[in-house]
């Protein structure tokens, strides 16, 4: 996590772009970045050199998580934009208007960095400006 930190101390962008900069974090794309921030609760537009000590931890086990689904179920299975999720996984991309499996509250899509972006507005409260 401190590896992570240090990466992400240095970006002032918000934090879906910031890790899905290969020479931040190499590996990680849209749907594991989505996945990721949901985990660790955390919205996609959070400034990237704003997280605390409690936060980067989060992140990077969820960042751990969301890759360990991957492999497991063989990737995510997306289909024309839809998601089938297998075993929870996608809890969140692909799954616009459905209930969060957290909390219940309905799953929206935005774009954020020019990517589709999908979150639980209940569970990754937006950063107050």
């Amino acid at each position: 996590a401190a590896d992570l930190g240090a990466r992400l101390a240095k970006r002032r962008i918000p934090i879906k772009p910031a890790l899905l900069d290969q020479k931040v974090v190499a590996g990680l794309g849209n749907i594991y970045v989505d996945e990721a921030l949901h985990r660790s609760r955390l919205h996609p537009l959070r400034p990237a050199n704003s997280l605390s000590a409690d936060e980067l931890t989060r992140l990077h086990e969820a960042i751990g998580w969301s890759l360990e689904r991957g492999i497991e179920q063989g990737g995510a299975k997306i289909i024309h934009g839809r998601a089938y999720p297998v075993d929870g996984f996608p809890r969140v991309h692909g799954r616009q208007h459905e209930p969060c499996l957290t909390c219940r509250g309905a799953i929206i899509k935005t774009r954020v960095g020019a990517r589709g972006t999908y979150l639980c507005p209940v569970c990754q409260p937006a950063p107050l400006s």
